[in-house]
């Protein structure tokens, strides 16, 4: 399906909605960027798949009724390339971080723990790596409440991988997708 204003899906459909397996292509000045792959149910994200946005963050991980919720990564700011951008690699109920997760800054900080509503709620671990410290205890809506600063190695801090981006042709992001929901629906 082709919309007036360029915009694409190409995938399967159930009752005139998108469910399946299918990809959305926007276009912007008249080219084309996959805004999401991966699985629909009645017209909504729901299962896994890979959202891009026009900044060039990216969400690759499962979705119900249209909104992040399962395991997944999304990519904050940086470039295209995914450099310079914030990671956060977790559990995600309704669209908000919810559940435990890591979140790697761009500048080398990283928290680690729990997560309610969008911020960082209960036990947690902070790492400044400029500084070589790290506050290890709990947070309530995203303020440190009650805990211990201690110094750090800097090989101490854990790390979250940057999705990996290729360019690639539209059947190659399709099949590849497609693969990748398959294998995650049969788990």
């Amino acid at each position: 399906m082709t919309w007036p204003n360029g915009d694409r899906y190409d995938g399967e459909w159930f009752e005139g909605k998108k469910h399946g397996f299918g990809t959305v292509w926007r276009c912007e000045h008249g080219k084309h960027r996959v805004e999401y792959n991966g699985t629909w149910v009645h017209n909504k994200r729901d299962g896994y798949g890979v959202m891009h946005n026009e900044k060039g963050e990216t969400y690759e991980g499962n979705w119900a009724d249209g909104k992040r919720h399962g395991r997944g990564k999304q990519t904050y700011g940086g470039r295209f390339d995914g450099l310079g951008a914030d990671v956060f690699d977790g559990d995600w109920v309704e669209g908000k971080r919810t559940g435990f997760g890591v979140m790697q800054l761009a500048n080398g900080d990283c928290y680690e723990g729990e997560w309610a509503d969008d911020v960082k709620h209960g036990k947690g671990v902070f790492y400044y790596e400029a500084k070589g410290t790290r506050y290890d205890g709990v947070w309530d809506r995203d303020t440190p409440k009650a805990g211990v600063y201690e110094s750090i190695d800097p090989g101490d801090i854990p790390a979250v991988n940057l999705p990996t981006l290729e360019l690639m042709d539209a059947d190659q992001v399709g099949e590849r997708a497609k693969r990748a929901a398959l294998a995650s629906l049969s788990r």
